[in-house]
């Protein structure tokens, strides 16, 4: 390695210490971002070593976060904090952005005189780009999607192109860590496009850039499997996901005035290239009032497309791939403006007719791209204005010191923790950093301790975030749901698409005091209630009063009351009674009233269930007699054993986590057809078992005296199955390759 490399790589590890000031290590204070999960107590954290999440009796959802929680599982093994450990973690995806870049831009630059200066300034620009300053909890993409663009572009000049898409492939699967999303193989795969077809467009070598193209994304298809498989086969068992998935853009975020309500309020056309996020309207006031900021800020797209003025005699690939950083910018710029002038009727077109743009939220995300551009293109500029107005010896230093000065006036507002950018009124502590309740940690403690498998209810229902009042005074992501071990349901699921919720029904029975809210517990196998008395969407007076009218006050954690409900059923049962309602699921109130229902009951809603499964239903209620014994063991989140003793007769088995038909039933490995997969209680899985039907096809049954039947079923959910398939492909993949490599090595030999 040369000394200019190891310097420039020395300095990047260095200047990323910068983000050491975002962490108040004295008081313990950790950062909660949005849209990702971090272990609030990592070692207790392993409800989420599953692949798949029951998000609230609403939706079940993908999730790799066991990766990031086993990282942060063995740093703490050092005795080190959670403060040090997200300091860790937040460092090192900034610092691999930075190195990423540093190695885009030497490979775009490789027949450039300076091509290490404006590498390393490259690097030190994104480090500090004021986008990613604000993306306080580490996106991953930072880091991989500038890494993946880098190897993409070098593979093509390369012979082992393999080996590169290899490195693609396994760059794609930590970019989607720890939130596994198309998000990150959408901003991964549009700069790799990109860039493709302006090489085949520019070369003619049409052939052999799809030849590289295709061994790309099979390598990256090969070693995400575990994502691709598990992700598809969750959304075809549920029409929920695909609907949800087409409805969540409209109402999140999408409709956002970028660059209205973004820190771009100068004109029209300067809105159009800024690279900063979108900021709410109290948090950008001091860069619009101060004009040094706004010179600042905007000398980013100026710099950046000036690069076009000095392409003229340079070198034909070193234009080319200006110019592709240009094309870049803007098209990534196109996508973060969303629907909003002066192109939005087409990315709203997109967003009705091509279902991937449905996958974001809302359009910040797409800024990466613009950012990954202006960091390249701005140092590239200044160099060059340095050399047309110095002497060589003066250019490392001129350049340095005029991106050093932008760097710093961009990011100090964010990085020193500036008080009128990071302190609107009211104050985000989650976005400064805070103290996690000691009272949350004892709470979960106390439940976690429980050797019962229930789940536990939080009110007031959080509608995506949550908000305290005062000790602490908090806004951000919910919390619990970190730092216990058990379920709960904490979020109004409805909130996150037009489907019934009924968690927001229970809420409401528990506030009103209705006994309703016994049976509704019961069945979502929910046996504690937590009142947040510091919340600001909750009467605590009536809430409490209302709840001890039916639950017993068992602890108290400060400002949080935690009362029983010891009839809660288990989270396998069978039920005593059926009950065939042709109300709709909203009205399950009404129909716990109407049909007197207090013990072990099920409902079954005609709406959510097929005429042949109701008229299965009907006969069933004929033939229930006498009932078997249940037991049952969980294995993991997505794997149980059912025990059944003396079934002489048909019966309906009730699983008490969200309806899917992800979810499977086996004797021994003979799945029960989906037929007789039922919707009971308004959310949870049902099957309808024959036990003498299923022992006469099957025979993995003991026959009693009394002619019933012993058996044991195995309940699992099918797409963590196709993600395990997908692991494996991958191993087989990574560990085929490296035995090709090998062979190539020996045979040279």
């Amino acid at each position: 390695m040369k000394k200019s490399i190891f310097f420039s790589i020395l300095a990047i590890l260095l200047l990323g210490l910068a983000y050491f000031f975002w962490f108040n290590f004295e008081k313990g204070f950790v950062l909660i971002g949005w849209d990702i999960g971090i272990p609030l107590q990592p070692q207790t954290n392993v409800k989420y070593l599953s692949m798949w999440v029951d998000n609230n009796n609403g939706t079940i959802i993908m999730s790799s976060l066991h990766f990031l929680i086993l990282l942060y599982s063995f740093l703490s093994k050092f005795s080190l904090s959670l403060t040090t450990i997200q300091f860790i973690h937040v460092y090192t995806i900034h610092v691999v952005g930075a190195l990423s870049i540093f190695y885009l831009a030497h490979v775009l630059l490789s027949k450039h005189p300076q091509k290490i200066l404006i590498s390393l300034l490259a690097g030190i620009t994104y480090l500090f780009s004021p986008a990613f300053l604000n993306m306080y909890f580490a996106y991953t993409s930072i880091g991989f999607v500038p890494l993946a663009l880098a190897l993409f572009i070098d593979g093509m000049s390369r012979k082992r192109t393999y080996l590169f898409a290899l490195a693609i492939g396994l760059v794609m699967s930590l970019a989607g860590l720890p939130d596994p999303h198309p998000r990150p193989p959408f901003l991964i795969l549009t700069p790799i496009f990109l860039y493709a077809a302006l090489e085949a467009y520019v070369t003619k070598k049409v052939k052999r850039i799809l030849s590289y193209l295709f061994l790309v994304l099979l390598f990256i298809f090969l070693l995400n499997a575990w994502f691709f498989l598990g992700f598809i086969s969750n959304a075809i068992l549920d029409s929920r996901v695909i609907s949800i998935a087409k409805e969540v853009p409209f109402t999140f975020g999408v409709n956002n005035k970028f660059g209205e309500e973004g820190t771009a309020l100068i004109m029209r056309m300067v809105r159009l290239f800024h690279d900063n996020l979108p900021l709410t309207a109290a948090r950008l006031q001091f860069f619009v009032s101060n004009w040094i900021m706004i010179l600042a800020n905007y000398s980013r797209p100026l710099l950046a497309f000036s690069a076009l003025l000095f392409l003229k005699n340079k070198e034909k690939k070193i234009a080319q791939n200006m110019l592709f950083l240009v094309i870049l910018a803007l098209t990534f710029l196109f996508l973060a403006k969303s629907v909003n002038p002066p192109f939005g009727s087409l990315y709203r077109f997109a967003l009705e007719y091509i279902p991937i743009f449905r996958v974001f939220r809302h359009s910040s995300y797409f800024i990466l791209g613009t950012a990954i551009a202006y960091s390249i293109l701005v140092p590239f500029t200044v160099v060059e204005i340095v050399k047309y107005f110095g002497t060589y010896k003066r250019l490392a230093v001129c350049a340095g010191i005029v991106l050093l000065i932008l760097s710093l006036v961009n990011s100090y507002p964010i990085l020193l923790r500036y008080q009128a950018y990071l302190q609107p009124d009211p104050a985000k502590p989650a976005e400064l950093g805070m103290k996690i309740p000691p009272d949350y940690y004892r709470l979960a403690g106390y439940i976690d301790s429980q050797p019962e498998d229930s789940k536990t209810i939080s009110l007031p229902l959080d509608p995506g975030y949550e908000i305290l009042k005062e000790d602490p005074w908090y806004f951000g992501i919910p919390m619990l749901p970190w730092i216990m071990r058990t379920p709960i349901i904490n979020q109004r699921v409805r909130d996150f698409s037009g489907s019934f919720s009924l968690p927001i029904i229970i809420e409401n029975e528990l506030i009103e005091g209705n006994e309703t809210s016994v049976f509704l517990l019961n069945i979502s196998n929910i046996r504690y209630i937590i009142v947040k008395n510091n919340a600001t969407n909750i009467d605590k007076l009536k809430a409490n009063t209302n709840i001890s009218k039916h639950y017993r006050l068992v602890k108290t954690f400060g400002n949080y009351l935690m009362y029983e409900n010891p009839s809660y059923l288990p989270h396998v049962y069978v039920p005593d009674r059926i009950v065939i309602t042709d109300s709709v699921p909203e009205q399950i109130a009404g129909v716990i009233n109407t049909n007197n229902l207090r013990d072990k009951e099920a409902i079954y809603f005609t709406l959510q269930n097929t005429k042949q499964k109701i008229d299965m239903l009907e006969s069933l209620k004929r033939e229930m007699v006498k009932l078997p014994a249940i037991t049952y063991k969980k294995m993991s989140q997505t794997k149980y054993l059912v025990t059944v003793r003396n079934a002489s007769s048909d019966f309906p088995l009730i699983f008490s986590e969200t309806f899917h038909y992800g979810w499977k039933l086996y004797l021994r490995r003979s799945l029960l057809p989906d037929t007789y997969h039922v919707e009971a209680n308004s959310f949870a899985n049902s099957w309808i078992v024959k036990p003498s039907e299923l022992c006469r096809q099957q025979g993995d049954c003991s026959l009693n005296p009394d002619q019933s039947y012993n058996f044991e079923l195995s309940l699992e959910y099918f797409p963590q199955e196709m993600s395990n398939a997908g692991y494996l492909m991958s191993i087989v993949t990574i560990i085929i390759t490296s035995l090709y490599f090998i062979y190539e090595k020996l045979r040279k030999i």
